[in-house]
């Protein structure tokens, strides 16, 4: 049995190649499966796939992530102190579970367990530091 192949194309080989003018002149892109990418338009290091408008590929996601811990290593950005407190936080959180998504009684116990052994490891490790909070 042969496969169904077009003329000039490769067998297994979806998308298009082609050159399309431009206010800016001639500008190269490819088409591939139904995301149209311009390598004129891409920032660099993209390659061949186009993220969703507001996402990051994977590359990307990486590149941003070491940028911002190599910022906060450096002292740009540095955290704000607040007065907020894990136990403030997790209160919040508790209440937005069982009131806001309404979920049942045994998960609601099963959160206020993990928050009481996530508390008190916190505390435990402030405490070998040496921090009073």
């Amino acid at each position: 049995m042969q496969a169904n192949t077009s003329p000039g194309r490769s067998p297994g080989t979806s998308g298009s190649l082609g050159a399309s003018a431009a206010r800016s002149g001639t500008r190269n892109g490819e088409n591939r499966r139904g995301c149209r990418c311009s390598s004129s338009l891409d920032p660099p290091g993209w390659g061949r796939v186009c993220p969703p408008a507001g996402f990051f590929t994977r590359r990307l996601a990486q590149d941003w992530l070491e940028a911002k811990l190599t910022g906060l290593r450096r002292g740009v950005g540095q955290r704000v102190k607040t007065a907020a407190t894990f136990g403030d936080a997790t209160a919040a959180w508790l209440t937005y579970v069982e009131h806001d998504r309404k979920r049942r009684p045994s998960t609601i116990r099963d959160y206020k367990n993990a928050v009481r052994q996530t508390g008190e490891m916190v505390r435990a490790r402030d405490a070998a530091r040496g921090d009073r909070r």
